[in-house]
């Protein structure tokens, strides 16, 4: 079976950012779904979807970053009944859990995202932009069926995503039963 990967970066993010590259390294087939600060993301969603649909994969995979996270389970949605598999990394699922107040500039494209399964997501410990620690505590909803992985390193940026290829790997050749 043939999975498709996709990769949503976060705010200020390109197809030029490390994890891109190093994702599209490991995975020289992945496509990075771009956006800009000005773009009307609804729009871009739904173009989106039209890009997933028209694709003749097995299955889905996009793997998000901060914001991009975001986006990718609004996107999720959106695309059913067809499913997609998400690898979040350090996620913004409430525009409330970013330290500083932003991205104020794109809270109206953001949801509250209060109800996620089967996923993998990296948390890097020393995130200072994105307080998730909150998301490690027993009974939340980020914990129904989820992979979660702390990376006590990596910050925001989230530097050892090399550190997990075989992890994500495994997730998406399970994805098959």
């Amino acid at each position: 079976m043939e999975t498709k990967l996709y990769y949503i970066h976060g705010l200020h993010g390109s197809n030029q950012s490390k994890k891109y590259l190093e994702l599209k390294e490991h995975y020289p087939e992945i496509e990075c779904l771009s956006w800009e600060i000005t773009d009307d993301i609804n729009l871009k969603l739904q173009e989106w979807k039209q890009i997933i649909n028209e694709n003749s994969a097995d299955v889905d995979c996009v793997i998000a970053s901060s914001t991009g996270a975001n986006f990718a389970c609004q996107l999720r949605k959106l695309c059913k009944p067809n499913y997609i598999k998400l690898i979040l990394i350090n996620p913004l699922f409430d525009v409330l859990d970013v330290y500083d107040g932003k991205p104020r500039e794109m809270a109206k494209h953001l949801l509250k995202i209060d109800n996620l399964s089967d996923s993998i997501i990296l948390l890097g410990e020393k995130d200072t932009i994105i307080n998730n620690q909150k998301y490690l505590l027993p009974g939340t909803f980020i914990n129904n069926n989820n992979h979660i992985i702390l990376d006590k390193e990596s910050t925001h940026r989230f530097e050892n995503m090399k550190d997990y290829l075989n992890e994500i790997d495994d997730y998406l050749s399970n994805f098959y039963t």
